[in-house]
């Protein structure tokens, strides 16, 4: 099978949303891509990607809920990423909420949001639902990075081969964190909390058993931050909106339903 047959198909099975409906804008002299279905509710389902991922990875848990709600999605420019996986890499709080401001209010997104966040996305949406509580109708955290998750290399037992993106995101990310810990969101809009497994990561690097096993313990100190959150463990791999899709679905319209 020829390459352009292999593309082909990629992008008709797997990533619909590189074929349409994809509108641009330009933010601080960065192009951005997005896609909004407006179907009219009183909200939006707002989805956050993790690094390096991209609004793709969400096509069918968000195809699935755009026919019967409003949802937006969008990916963060290529430079902003590549930037978090290099050593100079400096943002903070205010950064990553003024990003994520513009974006929203640039393309015209209706509130209140139910946000969507992904690993880094999920840490994300939190430190915006803590500045914007009254634009946030529910929160759904899928396997999303703990506020101190990179904070101790040692301790987690990282293996060497991943040390080095690990050191790139662990200053600034549990900087970024930080302010979630010593101030965490007191506004108690439902939250669900999506947590990997991870068993198939174990099984094919044994390794990592140690490493995982503190990250699974992160993922339950969720439930000590915002004691009304629920969590649920899937098992999958780190990427569960790629993997398993109908979680995702799942969740968010629970957290629709609770409201």
């Amino acid at each position: 099978m020829k390459l352009k047959q292999i593309i082909k198909i990629l992008t008709k099975r797997i990533f619909p949303l590189f074929r349409k409906d994809i509108q641009k804008i330009t933010i601080n002299n960065q192009k951005i891509k997005y896609i909004h279905f407006d179907k009219g509710t009183p909200y939006t389902i707002v989805f956050e990607n993790g690094l390096g991922t991209g609004m793709a990875f969400w096509d069918n848990a968000l195809l699935e809920l755009a026919k019967e709600h409003s949802v937006f999605a969008y990916s963060r420019p290529l430079k902003e990423e590549l930037k978090i996986m290099k050593e100079g890499w400096q943002s903070d709080a205010e950064d990553v909420i003024s990003n994520i401001k513009k974006v929203l209010d640039r393309c015209k997104i209706k509130t209140p949001y139910i946000l969507v966040g992904h690993s880094l996305g999920g840490l994300y949406v939190q430190l915006f639902a803590k500045a914007y509580p009254e634009s946030v109708k529910a929160m759904v955290l899928v396997d999303g990075t703990y506020p101190d998750e990179f904070s101790d290399m040692e301790a987690m037992k990282v293996p060497p081969k991943l040390q080095k993106t690990w050191k790139y995101l662990s200053k600034n990310t549990t900087d970024i964190g930080q302010g979630l810990l010593t101030s965490p969101i007191t506004k108690q809009v439902p939250i669900m909390i999506l947590s990997a497994l991870l068993k198939e990561d174990i099984e094919g690097n044994p390794e990592w058993n140690e490493m995982i096993t503190c990250m699974h313990k992160k993922q339950e100190n969720y439930l000590s931050l915002y004691p009304w959150a629920k969590q649920v463990w899937v098992d999958s791999g780190h990427n569960i909106h790629f993997e398993k899709p109908e979680m995702v679905v799942d969740t968010v319209r629970r957290v629709i339903d609770a409201n």
